[in-house]
């Protein structure tokens, strides 16, 4: 798979988070899918084609960084990208990706 990243930032050894946590092919892609508009975990398993508990592992990770918000809405969390995250220096999640 090829990420293309445009960006005219600079980046710093602060960014090494930011990148981290889109090192993984499986989390950029469920970054991305919620980035555009999917909320649950049960749509994201039948678009990225992985097991609920793979894209829960990850949702956890990206709230735990404060990426995403989980929200609660009966039975269902409900993730939503968080444009107020702070990515330091380079402002990644900013960002188009072309998967």
């Amino acid at each position: 798979m090829f990420v293309y990243i445009s960006m005219n930032t600079t980046c710093t050894k602060k960014c090494t988070d930011c990148f981290s946590l889109l090192a993984d092919t499986t989390r950029l892609k469920i970054f991305t899918k919620v980035r555009g508009g999917i909320s649950q975990v049960k749509e994201l398993v039948k678009e990225i084609d992985v097991s609920q508990p793979t894209i829960s592992h990850h949702l956890g990770l990206l709230a735990e960084h404060g990426v995403v918000t989980a929200t609660k809405e009966g039975r269902e969390t409900k993730y939503r990208f968080n444009p107020k995250y702070s990515c330091r220096e380079c402002h990644i999640f900013e960002h188009t990706f072309r998967l």
